[in-house]
């Protein structure tokens, strides 16, 4: 089966990942049209749950967010004009480098 899948954000990454480790003989291909290594500089917030979820999926490709990744217990938001701290979130971010290379071929 053919399948394609548009957009290389953290959901079509991570869907095209589990895909091809669940089903290999399929022909997947992500389309994404920023070039290679480009990023808009922006991080991913994830609760420790999605973490927990993202283990039972795959754990070798968790282990690999989970590296890449920092956590912390305040976050800055913008609510109604006005720049806050909040101590509400228990979040993980990737960090500001390189998406983590996971490659569903294993050996």
């Amino acid at each position: 089966m053919k399948i394609a899948c548009v957009g290389g954000g953290p959901a079509g990454l991570y869907f095209t990942l589990l895909l091809k480790l669940r089903a290999p003989q399929h022909d997947i291909t992500l389309f994404e049209r920023e070039l290679p290594g480009a990023t808009r500089g922006w991080g991913v917030v994830f609760w420790r749950d999605l973490l927990e979820k993202l283990y039972s999926a795959d754990p070798r490709s968790a282990c690999a967010i989970e590296q890449a990744s920092f956590g912390g217990d305040e976050a800055l938001v913008f609510f109604h004009g006005v720049w806050r701290v909040t101590d509400q979130m228990k979040a993980l971010n990737l960090k500001g480098k390189p998406k983590p290379k996971l490659k569903p071929r294993r050996g």
